[in-house]
């Protein structure tokens, strides 16, 4: 313990030497409270600092001593060489007590230690022993520094949900020396209502977990597939903040489709077609779920090449037609099935929702001519090229026939 020996310093000087805010006060009555600060300073083995006064605060006329009501008004701050501002704490009408957050002043040297401390309105320097024992307590405190780990981070279902809502669970684990307190745990992410949400862990002792939920609603809106999700950790008691991150997959609302298709004005189950025709075929996509579908719609013929896309809006719980227009090959023999694929999808959502329509059809005979438009010529022409395939097999004699037919009903 080392002796201060001081001179007297009213309650006034407390504010003008010990850095307090606030105007400095009038000069204390004979009946207010009056406070010598004469006394010693020494470090208990926990790292408090007290001063213990020769004489306790005093007040009233005769005197008598500081009741809790009195001290607990009279601020006093200990401020160390390295710039700490510990307010202290009245025991009783004699004793003054500071709490020195050790651990988080690794930076402190043995020089620095040894140099003076301001109390209230005096000045203290540590003794060799006392400047020994501050590094101590620093270096045992941050040996005892509390190290958080999140052990655990789930999403309910596995997924969060467009237009619904999901808890989050997580758990953090202290696997450090010491107790963190004031332990919080807050969210990032790209999506904004998952942004900035914050679980409260509070107190984690030495070795103990602790578990905390709180639950996220995703819009409606939201298509993104999956989002980075960073959970930031943070508290006092030295806790170095720190984070961990998970990408966490979404579940978008996705349109419901449906697609019925015919040919226009070819009717009859299957529906007859020529060789060479264009045909439209007409589709009627329905989306029967809660978003509106952006649908682009394609048509392919017996395998051949597919149709340009077509793209219309379909709002939620509506039905739109789509047309598209298709060429039916030439090189298709009479009487041959014939499958129409129409494909209708969404590609602005992932997984992409699609829709796929056939209509069967049977080519019936190859338009080669329009009626009553075919000469003479042309007709012995045409005719001249069916002979020539069916004598090289690529035509039957009864494909020859149909396609005879055909060109003697355009005549003239």
């Amino acid at each position: 313990m080392r002796a201060l020996h001081v001179g007297l310093a009213l309650l006034t000087a407390l504010a003008a030497c010990g850095g307090l805010p606030g105007p400095v006060a009038a000069p204390t009555p004979d009946d207010g409270p009056r406070v010598e600060f004469v006394g010693a300073v020494a470090i208990d083995p926990t790292g408090r600092i007290s001063l213990t006064l020769t004489q306790p605060c005093r007040t009233g006329a005769p005197p008598v001593a500081c009741g809790r009501a009195t001290t607990d008004a009279i601020p006093v701050v200990a401020i160390s060489p390295w710039g700490y501002r510990a307010r202290g704490t009245w025991v009783d009408a004699r004793r003054v007590v500071f709490a020195v957050p050790w651990a988080e002043l690794a930076h402190v040297t043995a020089a620095t230690a040894r140099r003076p401390w301001a109390i209230g309105s005096v000045q203290w320097t540590p003794d060799p022993a006392q400047a020994e024992q501050i590094v101590q307590l620093v270096e045992d405190a941050v040996h005892r520094l509390p190290s958080l780990e999140v052990t655990a981070l789930d999403v309910e279902g596995g997924a969060l949900q467009a237009g619904g809502e999901r808890a989050l669970a997580v758990t953090v684990r202290n696997t450090g020396a010491g107790t963190a307190y004031e332990v919080v745990a807050t969210t990032r992410s790209s999506i904004a209502s998952l942004h900035g949400l914050s679980l409260a862990f509070g107190t984690i002792a030495q070795g103990a977990a602790v578990s905390r939920r709180v639950r996220a609603t995703i819009p409606t809106s939201e298509r993104a597939s999956d989002t980075m999700l960073v959970l930031a950790l943070s508290g006092s008691n030295g806790v170095a903040p720190t984070s961990v991150s998970r990408r966490i997959a979404v579940r978008p609302i996705v349109p419901v489709l449906a697609t019925r298709c015919g040919i226009v004005d070819h009717p009859g189950a299957p529906p007859e077609i020529e060789a060479g025709e264009t045909i439209v075929v007409r589709c009627a996509v329905d989306n029967p779920g809660q978003v509106a579908a952006q649908v682009e719609q394609r048509a392919t013929i017996a395998g051949g090449a597919p149709s340009p896309w077509q793209a219309r809006d379909v709002p939620p719980r509506a039905r739109v037609e789509i047309d598209l227009s298709l060429t039916i090959p030439r090189d298709l023999p009479i009487d041959a099935p014939v499958a129409l694929v129409v494909e209708a999808r969404d590609p602005s959502f992932h997984p992409t929702p699609t829709t796929i329509a056939t209509i069967a059809g049977v080519v019936r005979a190859a338009r080669l001519c329009h009626p009553g438009q075919l000469t003479r010529a042309q007709y012995n022409a045409k005719i001249t090229e069916l002979r020539a395939a069916a004598a090289a097999g690529d035509l039957t004699q009864d494909e020859l026939d149909r396609y005879d037919a055909a060109l003697v009903g355009c005549l003239r």
